[in-house]
């Protein structure tokens, strides 16, 4: 009994290292044009805000990120695209300093990272 108890104790501690997450949430450096992003929880919502930048078509205050949920492996949600003017489904990998970001757009996606602030 103790024997089965132990392994159960064990596989649950496991299992919570392996679904562990890395926060989203903070300011995040794009790597295009200077462009720093806030994402914040809101109720049970992530969303993403451009707190600066050095673009001419970006507008500080503009939401770039919604409806962000955490899924088993990472985040899923949108992410605006100013060139195409529309959001497009995108999933988030955040480690510790990195956040790989894969946007994807009918059979087509584009990993780029950014850099935690």
């Amino acid at each position: 009994m103790v024997k089965q108890i132990s392994t159960f104790i064990l596989l649950f501690f496991i299992s919570m290292t392996v679904y562990a997450q890395y926060p989203i949430e903070g300011k995040w450096d794009t790597k295009n044009h200077g462009t720093i992003l806030s994402i914040s929880k809101n109720k049970e919502i992530y969303e993403g805000f451009i707190k600066s930048t050095g673009s001419k078509k970006a507008v500080e205050g503009k939401q770039m990120i919604r409806n962000i949920q955490p899924t088993k492996n990472g985040f899923e949600g949108e992410i605006y695209s100013i060139k195409q003017d529309k959001w497009l489904d995108a999933e988030f990998y955040p480690k510790e300093e990195i956040m790989e970001v894969k946007v994807s757009v009918g059979f087509l996606s584009k990993t780029v990272e950014w850099e935690r602030q």
